[in-house]
């Protein structure tokens, strides 16, 4: 199955790390958060499965917190940003309309999703 990519958001530091932030959708109703992490060492993605409902919470400012076995990530809104903290040790924010746009653009490609 082929996902589509609905929000990719980076960052890169002065040493070379390239930190980003992914939401992926597919036709069955997943949806993935995915952090990934990369450096002259190599890449590391971490995928977290969650729901429309979960994201739309976060943007209701409630705090929400994936989880996928091994690591975490929290979702918290502050002001017009939501920060996501991940478990590995390190937070990106992305904006909350751009989540929330995100969110629009699922429903319309997808239909409603109750998941």
């Amino acid at each position: 199955m082929v996902g589509e990519l609905f929000i990719a958001s980076c960052e890169r530091s002065i040493g070379g790390t390239l930190r980003a932030f992914e939401l992926w959708a597919f036709p069955d109703t997943t949806l993935n958060l995915v952090v990934v992490s990369e450096d002259e060492h190599g890449k590391d993605e971490t995928c977290f499965p969650c729901g429309t409902y979960q994201l739309q919470s976060v943007l209701e400012d409630r705090k929400v917190t994936l989880g996928n076995g091994e690591h975490t990530l929290d979702l918290v809104r502050k002001d017009n940003f939501i920060s996501a903290e991940f478990s590995g040790g390190w937070r990106q924010s992305l904006e909350a309309e751009a989540l929330q746009e995100a969110l629009d653009r699922i429903q319309i490609a997808y239909g409603k999703w109750t998941r």
